[in-house]
């Protein structure tokens, strides 16, 4: 997945984007190119882990 895909989905800046690769929070290859592509499951990984909680409440 490419850099302006991944900032689209989880709506963070590139900077932001860069920290998180850098951390470890999201894993990437760095291609011969220089650029870098992102693992599809480690970005979605990601969003879900940091989406918030919904309360339910059951009643009857």
């Amino acid at each position: 997945m490419k850099a302006n895909q991944v900032m689209e989905i989880l709506q963070i800046s590139r900077s932001t984007l860069k920290r998180y690769r850098e951390k470890g929070f999201i894993k990437a290859v760095q291609k011969p190119t220089g650029q870098f592509e992102f693992d599809d499951d480690s970005v979605w990984l990601f969003k879900n882990k940091h989406t918030p909680r919904q309360t339910i409440l059951y009643g009857r």
